[in-house]
């Protein structure tokens, strides 16, 4: 009987010491696991983040494209802006006097002119003119179209072109 209780008692040591690294397997594969998910999560965040990079990276390259080609549509000179305006009424058959150029709305590096324009000549003149005038090989917009017409035949225009230029207008 003696021997029965030391090996009851040796088998309740056994099965505690077996429970006991039953527990420390369990908790140490827990914690490897938090570790492994851990390390996961940082690789992903590591990932995202050079995808972030990567994709700035090109927006800036792309914007920097994008903002010399803008630079480039208006680097107009003003003179030769007006230049081309007037030239439009040999290219039309019209009549273009300029009446005046003011300087618009203003930022750091870009300004806009406004110029007032007077077309002279035949309706058709006329007409082909303002289609010109709104095909600029600068960026323009064309406003204020007032047009009136004569029973002779003669007809004249009255309108604005504005237009943006990154060149320095002395005050």
């Amino acid at each position: 009987m003696r021997r029965t209780i030391i090996f009851s008692i040796l088998l309740m040591t056994l099965a505690l010491a077996l429970w006991g690294a039953y527990g420390y397997i369990v908790l140490s594969f827990g914690s490897e696991r938090d570790a492994y998910a851990t390390l996961l999560s940082d690789n992903e965040m590591k990932d995202a983040r050079e995808r972030a990079v990567s994709r700035l990276r090109g927006s800036v390259r792309d914007t920097r494209e994008e903002r010399e080609t803008l630079e480039s549509l208006v680097a107009v000179d003003v003179i030769q802006a007006v230049s081309t305006i007037e030239a439009v009424g040999e290219a039309t058959g019209a009549t273009v006097r300029i009446d005046g150029a003011t300087s618009g709305a203003a930022s750091e590096h870009v300004r806009t002119i406004v110029v007032a324009v007077t077309l002279e000549g035949s309706q058709a003149s006329i007409l082909r003119a303002l289609t010109v005038l709104e095909t600029l090989p600068f960026p323009a917009v064309v406003e204020n179209v007032d047009l009136t017409g004569t029973q002779e035949g003669e007809w004249s225009a009255r309108l604005r072109v504005r237009f943006i230029t990154t060149s320095n207008i002395g005050a």
